[in-house]
């Protein structure tokens, strides 16, 4: 996920050098990505929703 964030622009709030650990940067990032995607609202704040995460074309597993 922290490479598609900063891909899009959005990986600058990484709290943690694992960037396979989802800590308060992570959420950050992620939620700047929700912005700009046009989420508003609690639409906007993690955890992430189907939309967004199909959005996001981050690989499940």
């Amino acid at each position: 996920m922290h490479d598609r964030l900063v891909a899009e622009g959005c990986g600058r709030y990484q709290s943690t050098s694992n960037k396979d650990t989802i800590g308060s940067g992570a959420v950050a990032s992620y939620e700047a990505f929700l912005r700009k995607l046009g989420f508003t609202g609690s639409a906007a704040t993690w955890p992430p929703g189907p939309a967004s995460w199909a959005e996001s074309k981050v690989p499940e597993g």
